[in-house]
């Protein structure tokens, strides 16, 4: 099976999934194709990023809108390249969450320490656009905001 395949595949398996439902979920799960866990949920070395985090908790209401894409590294920021258009937007990660650098990857952190994200990853995450609760570097100029309110 092409990867293109191999993606819509695992695309529509995780809406199918969703859309039955889990008790407490909202619809749409996060997913990434290079998972960047950690078993330990040890933060490795390497060096702090500015990530920017909103005051969002998973007990909280959430938006019904998803983003789907590639995560790339744009200098100190970790960003999403869209998968439907290119667009490069700046997501606004969980409340906790925190991200290091080594090298040109950034590897973003579960507030428990856990990797769940890095550069390069295919994800689809559930959310809103808007702006950010805490602007920092990453933000400042950003032409798209996306808040993640997967419980990642």
């Amino acid at each position: 099976m092409g990867s293109a395949k191999l993606g819509i595949a695992v695309s529509t398996l995780v809406l199918a999934l969703s859309a039955c439902g889990s008790g407490g979920g909202s619809g749409t799960t996060a997913l990434t194709t290079s998972p960047a866990s950690s078993a330990s949920g040890v933060v490795p070395s390497g060096t702090p990023v500015d990530l920017p985090v909103s005051d969002w908790t998973p007990d909280q209401m959430r938006y019904a809108l998803y983003i789907d894409g590639t995560l790339i590294t744009d200098g100190d920021c970790i960003r999403l390249k869209e998968k439907s258009d290119g667009t490069i937007t700046t997501l606004i990660w969980p409340k906790g969450s925190t991200a290091r650098r080594v090298g040109n990857v950034i590897t973003v952190y579960d507030a428990a320490g856990r990797a769940v994200a890095a550069s390069g990853d295919a994800v689809l995450y559930d959310g809103g656009y808007g702006e950010p609760p805490y602007p920092n570097a990453c933000t400042k100029g950003s032409r798209s905001t996306f808040l993640v309110q997967d419980d990642l």
